[in-house]
């Protein structure tokens, strides 16, 4: 077999101990014996190109780089990276969006970053369907400090230029703008096409909507988008969608599901954004005033004593605000049990920007809630770059198997191989974790439907003992903590309760093994935390074929043990998972039609004894059950997977099969470990097993006995002179010692007379060898054969009629036919 480039002979890893015994079978039989190694890129690699990966566009200079950059003679700037051009409005200039209808000039606007007021923000109507944007920038604008937080400087306004800040793969990225803003070309109306504040003079929302579009590439590429993406990017947080139309069985209204999440949230200090239903599914009109699909953010949740359960709502459109129950100068208010409330909401009613609702009309119109969760400074927080790259890519743990309408599904070899990172705690502390992956629309610079994204991304947290320290190879049904299934979402997030006695592997995948990307992932704890990312797994890849002798088949038929075989050994207690894969079929761009015949396996046995004593090791036949160690896969016809404990210095045998015997095809088998492992590729022969019996008719006793012809014959002829072993096991019987010396066994062999086995004259002149009468439950002999000539295999009892069934296995390097006479 020839090696992969994931493996290194043994050779190199310098002076072996004298009682290794794989490297004492390796000598003996002249095999060349591989260790696994890592198979991962060297680390500088590894990180240029995850950091390659989760650049974005507009940042890397600083403002004052940026103004010396871009000055004019004017002494005002005008951004060369973003200029004010088409190439900063669409995605692509030469095929514009079919919602960019008004013509558009660029305008270098002047006036105050940020105005102080005790009203809520609004935005004038703006040209391009962004409301995601604007609506979760609204929300953060309620909280002065974030919004602050996102304005970097004003230090060079003089000279057009301003610095902000975005949260974006994992940490803040400074942007710098100019000031020259696009602008309606109409004399009646020069406002700003896009974010525009319904204040006079106040530039935060033009100029935190042009630095993001220079993140995204162009102003259009702001389009759509999802609201949880992007109040992470405004934030730092962690977003929640929440379908209302889903929620809890539906029941809202009864159990006040959402009420309860919405003050916990808001007590929490959370984001709270909302949507009502989308105008695509329903009419368009407005309901009571709420304007379909638009964001509005939720700013306090207030129950009245025998009363109503209320929801402040901050509507930052011009249009949209609630005109119903509870609404601005509705007559709810002046009943007589408000009287003693009027306070409370005195100053609220007074913003025409905000308005109440009743619980029961919030939960019959807004269909997606998303609360963006911020953390306060006592929470401790690490954030780790990393990648699925090469051998990393494992993908998820389980992958189906069988036909299309199958269920079934089996563990992915290759799922151990994903980056494992184990977190433990010295006190008990809520911890959430928040897995991102590249944001499509920074690689697009547009929108990308989720339908429409390559990768979707999963997270699983395993709770393990705590002495547990080592990668984990499967997932045990107790300790599988918390999953996120596979999403295309930019990020997915999941939380749980850690205690100090346990340690807890968080291992993210992508959707399919050998998919590769760059990730971020997040913690955030109570109580401080303990993060290290595992050592990657030792590989070990070799190639092969089924073809020939060598398609052995399965356990069950004849030539079962001419299956490729491998030994493997460690020199400690270990943990590996082995894969067969049958590479005709996996890399196949038109998959077959599933067929059980033709599935793969993967047989782990113990060797023969006898074989490793006298020289190969091989298994030709399994003759009890204790001889199997394990069998795994059969119901794939990609791979088959074995996950198997090696003990010290106690080697085991490998074999790949398939699962009919003569089927050929290449296979690929990949053993992948914690510490190193050894392996020696047994030399290729070819085994056949057949089974007879003794019976009242053919129990003929040995030669001594003057109806010993009757005995079994089978005729062997082998295609070149060669040795053949031969091997005769009784079945049946105590394997230690056979009852008597009547029930010895043993066999003959003679050389026909014909090629078809028939023998003439005298039997005893044709015997050519015989083999001694033993009373254990097997007798083997090793014999130099001549090629194409008709041998006879005639085994026997030592007495005639000692019935019973045998087997009898014939093994050799070169081809050779058996068969019953």
């Amino acid at each position: 077999m020839t090696p992969g480039i994931d493996s290194r002979p043994g050779t190199s890893g310098g002076k072996r101990n004298q009682g290794d015994n794989l490297a004492s079978v390796a000598s003996r039989l002249k095999s060349p014996m591989y260790v696994s190694d890592r198979a991962m890129p060297p680390e500088a690699e590894t990180i240029r190109s995850i950091e390659s990966k989760l650049q974005i566009g507009g940042g890397a200079q600083s403002e004052e780089s940026f103004v010396m950059n871009n000055c004019g003679p004017e002494g005002l700037c005008v951004d060369s990276a973003f200029p004010p051009a088409p190439s900063s409005l669409y995605p692509d200039p030469n095929q514009l969006p079919v919602s960019a209808k008004d013509p558009i000039v660029w305008k270098r606007l002047t006036g105050a970053m940020y105005i102080p007021t005790s009203r809520t923000p609004k935005f004038l109507q703006s040209n391009m369907d962004n409301h995601q944007f604007l609506g979760a920038l609204a929300a953060v604008s309620l909280k002065q400090d974030l919004l602050l937080d996102l304005i970097v400087s004003d230090d060079h306004a003089m000279q057009g230029a301003f610095t902000l800040q975005f949260y974006k793969h994992g940490c803040w990225h400074q942007v710098t703008v100019d000031n020259l803003l696009p602008c309606l070309d109409d004399p009646d109306d020069p406002r700003v096409a896009f974010a525009c504040s319904s204040n006079s003079g106040e530039l935060w929302p033009s100029l935190l909507e042009k630095a993001y579009a220079k993140v995204h590439g162009s102003y259009y590429a702001l389009e759509g988008g999802s609201i949880g993406d992007i109040l992470v990017d405004l934030t730092g947080g962690v977003v929640t969608k929440y379908r209302l139309d889903t929620f809890e069985g539906k029941k809202l209204a009864k159990t006040n599901a959402v009420w309860d999440q919405v003050c916990a949230a808001l007590a929490g200090g959370s984001i709270i954004v909302c949507q009502g239903k989308s105008s695509r599914t329903e009419k368009a009109e407005p309901f009571l005033g709420l304007v379909r699909g638009k964001c509005y953010s939720v700013m306090e949740a207030r129950g009245i004593p025998e009363g109503p359960l209320l929801l402040r709502l901050h509507c930052p459109w011009a249009t949209g605000v609630w005109v119903g129950a509870w609404s601005n100068g509705s007559h709810e208010w002046q009943l007589p049990t408000m009287q003693s409330h009027q306070s409370h909401f005195a100053e609220s009613l007074e913003d025409d920007a905000t308005f109440w609702i009743a619980y029961e009309d919030f939960v019959s119109f807004f269909d997606r809630l998303h609360i963006c969760r911020l953390f306060p400074a006592s929470w401790h927080q690490l954030t780790l770059h990393c990648g699925w790259q090469g051998p990393s890519a494992g993908g998820p743990y389980f992958y189906r198997v069988g036909g299309e309408e199958s269920t079934a599904q089996s563990p992915s070899s290759t799922w151990c191989c994903n980056p494992q990172f184990r977190i433990t705690v010295r006190k008990s502390c809520d911890i959430i974790i928040c897995l991102g992956q590249q944001d499509p629309r920074v690689v697009n610079r547009r929108h990308v439907k989720k339908l429409m994204r390559k990768q979707s991304i999963g997270l699983q947290v395993l709770r393990v003992p705590l002495s547990s320290l080592g990668r984990r190879w499967d997932v045990k049904n107790n300790e599988l903590l918390q999953e996120v299934a596979l999403t295309p979402s930019r990020e997915a997030s999941t939380s749980f309760r850690a205690e100090p006695d346990s340690a807890y592997i968080v291992v993210p995948y992508a959707g399919k093994p050998g998919e590769e990307g760059a990730f971020v992932l997040r913690a955030f704890s109570s109580a401080p935390l303990e993060m290290e990312q595992l050592p990657s797994p030792l590989s070990l890849v070799l190639g092969g074929h089924w073809q020939g002798y060598l398609a052995g088949g399965p356990k069950t038929a004849s030539t079962f043990g001419s299956n490729p075989q491998y030994m493997i050994s460690c020199r400690q207690r270990t943990q590996v998972v082995v894969s067969a894969s049958r590479l005709d079929n996996r890399y196949a761009i038109l998959k077959p039609a599933y067929s059980k015949d033709q599935c793969v396996g993967l047989m782990v046995l113990q060797p023969e004894k006898n074989g490793v004593e006298g020289g190969m090791g091989r298994c030709t036949s399994i003759k009890s059950q204790t001889q199997v160690l394990g069998e795994f896969g059969f119901n794939s016809m990609d791979e088959a997977v074995a996950m198997v404990t090696l003990e010290p210095e106690t080697p085991c045998i490998v074999m790949p099969c398939l699962a009919s015997a003569g089927l050929e095809a290449p296979y690929e088998l990949r053993i992948m470990s914690g510490v190193p492992v050894e392996l020696v590729p047994l030399p290729e022969v070819k085994c056949m097993v057949v089974k007879g019996s003794w019976g009242p008719e053919t129990s003929g006793g040995c030669d001594l006995s003057p109806v010993w012809k009757r005995n079994p014959r089978f005729l062997l002829v082998l295609k070149e002179n060669k040795s053949a072993k031969i091997t005769l096991t009784r079945s049946g019987r105590d394997p230690k010692k056979l009852a008597n010396v009547d029930d010895m066994i043993g066999f003959y062999i003679l050389l026909a007379s014909e090629p078809n086995g028939e023998i003439r004259g005298d039997l005893r002149r044709a015997i050519v060898f015989e083999t001694t009468f033993v009373t254990t439950f097997d007798v083997t002999a090793d014999k130099e054969l001549k090629g194409g000539m008709p041998y006879i295999i005639m085994p026997c009892t030592y007495s005639p009629g000692r019935q019973g069934k045998f087997s009898m296995a014939v093994t050799s390097s070169i081809d050779f036919d058996l068969m019953e006479l």
